[in-house]
C-alpha cells in the first residue's frame, strides 16, 4: 500500500526535524562555551602558593629574574653621551673653493693623513703666483747684493749703497717667508706647485661621525658647520648634571654605574674625569664628565643613560623590577616562582629604590640572584594568598 503525505503536511514536518536539529547543536555549543570554574589555589603554609596544572590564573603572570648587580650609593640621574674632544677633530676649508670629489662615507673609519675631499681654490692658486714672484724678486735682490759687494770691495761704490742693497735684499727674503707660509697654511699638507688643486687631509686618526659637504659644493672658510668631524670612539664623554648636595660626594677618579638607555642595556662603568667649581644659574647643578670606555663601538654619542654613584666599598647586590615590589604599610614584599606552579612570598630589605627598580644587599634582601620574581599578577597572588589565609 502506497502511502503519500499531502506536501504541505510533508513540508511541516521536515521544517520541524531542522528545528530541532538546531537546537540541538545551539545547546551544546552553549555548554562548550561556558567558562571553566577557576581553580583554587591551596595554601601549602604561611606566605606559599601553589596552583594546579592548567589554571587560568597562570595565564596573568610574568616573571623576571633577579639579577646581580653592583649596588649603587645615589639614586640615578639623568646623563648623555658625547664625542671625547680631545680626540675629535672638525675639519674646515681655510680657503674659498669648489669641490670636486669626496672621499669617506659616514661611518667611514680614516687614517691620519687620509684625503678627505679635493677641491679647485683660486684663493691658492694666487697664494702660489704670489709666492713665485717673491722667490723671483728675491733672487734678483740677491745678485743686485752680490753686484754691489764687488763693487764696494773695489771701492766703486759707498758703503751706504751696500748697506741699500743688503736691506732691499732682506725686504724680498721676508716676502717669501712670508708667501710660503700662507701657501703652507692653506695647503698643510702640500699641494702640487703647478696648479690651483687642494686636499683636504684628516687630522687624526678616527671615524668619520659627521659629513656636511657634497660634489661641486661652494666652499668657504666662514661655513657655519665643519666639513668633516673625524673622532675616536672608543672612548666617550659622559656628562652629568649633579644635584649640589651630590655633588660635595664625588671626586676626580670616583666610578659612575652606568646604564645606556636602548636594547641590552648593560651595566658599565665610567671613570669622573671633572667637575665644574661652580654651580650653574639655571638649573643649580654641578656639571660633571666623565670618561666612558666603548671600545667595540656600540655606544653613540647623544645616547642617553641613567648613571648612579658607585658604592664606595663595592658591595654586591640585587635588582628587582620595581613592579614586582608589593607595600604594605612599612614593609614590602615579592613573589618567586619556586616550582612550576607554586609561589612564595619573601619579604624585601631594599637599600635603594628608584622608578624602575629596587635593589637589594647581597644574602640580606630576600632574594637571591637568578630566582623568577613575578612582574605582573603580583597583586593577584597577594589578594589569592590573603583569600586563603
Amino acid at each position: 500500500m502506497n502511502l503519500r503525505l499531502p506536501r504541505p503536511l510533508l513540508a511541516s514536518l521536515l521544517g520541524l526535524a531542522l528545528l530541532g536539529v538546531i537546537i540541538t547543536l545551539w545547546r551544546g555549543g552553549e555548554a562548550r562555551k561556558a567558562p571553566p570554574e577557576p581553580a583554587k589555589p591551596s595554601v601549602a603554609r604561611t606566605g606559599v602558593l601553589r596552583f594546579p596544572p592548567g589554571s587560568p590564573q597562570l595565564a596573568f603572570l610574568k616573571e623576571a629574574p633577579a639579577e646581580a648587580v653592583d649596588l649603587p650609593a645615589s639614586e640615578p640621574l639623568n646623563a648623555r653621551l658625547a664625542l671625547d674632544e680631545t680626540v675629535t677633530s672638525r675639519v674646515s676649508a681655510a680657503v674659498a673653493g669648489r669641490v670636486l670629489r669626496v672621499g669617506p662615507e659616514l661611518g667611514d673609519a680614516v687614517r691620519a693623513g687620509d684625503t678627505l675631499l679635493s677641491f679647485d681654490s683660486p684663493d691658492f692658486g694666487a697664494a702660489q703666483a704670489d709666492l713665485r714672484k717673491a722667490e723671483v724678486d728675491a733672487a734678483a735682490r740677491r745678485l743686485a747684493w752680490q753686484r754691489a759687494q764687488r763693487l764696494f770691495d773695489g771701492e766703486a761704490i759707498a758703503r751706504r749703497e751696500l748697506d741699500e742693497a743688503r736691506a732691499t735684499l732682506e725686504i724680498s727674503e721676508a716676502e717669501v717667508a712670508r708667501a710660503r707660509l700662507k701657501v703652507r697654511n692653506l695647503a698643510p699638507s702640500g699641494a702640487a706647485a703647478d696648479n690651483q688643486n687642494l686636499s683636504l687631509r684628516a687630522p687624526i686618526a678616527g671615524t668619520v661621525v659627521a659629513r656636511n659637504v657634497t660634489p661641486g659644493q661652494e666652499l668657504r672658510p666662514d661655513l657655519p658647520e665643519p666639513l668633516f668631524v673625524i673622532s675616536d670612539t672608543r672612548k666617550l664623554w659622559l656628562l652629568v648634571d649633579l644635584p649640589v648636595e651630590l655633588a660635595a660626594r664625588v671626586r676626580p677618579g670616583d666610578d659612575l654605574l652606568v646604564r645606556v638607555d636602548g636594547p641590552g642595556g648593560d651595566a658599565l662603568r665610567a671613570r669622573v674625569d671633572r667637575l665644574t667649581p661652580t654651580v650653574d644659574p639655571v638649573l643649580r647643578r654641578v656639571a660633571l664628565r666623565a670618561i666612558l670606555p666603548n671600545p667595540d663601538g656600540r655606544l653613540r654619542p647623544e645616547q642617553f643613560a641613567r648613571v648612579a654613584l658607585a658604592d664606595p666599598e663595592g658591595r654586591k647586590g640585587v635588582r628587582i623590577p620595581a613592579a614586582a615590589a608589593i607595600t604594605e604599610g612599612v614593609q614590602q614584599f615579592a613573589f618567586v616562582r619556586t616550582a612550576q606552579g607554586e609561589f612564595v612570598r619573601r619579604q624585601l630589605q631594599p637599600v635603594l629604590q628608584d622608578d624602575r627598580y629596587v635593589y637589594l644587599p647581597e644574602g640580606e634582601g630576600g632574594i637571591a640572584a637568578g630566582e623568577q620574581v613575578v612582574t605582573a599578577g603580583a597583586m593577584l597572588l597577594n589578594a589569592e594568598l590573603a583569600s586563603g589565609d
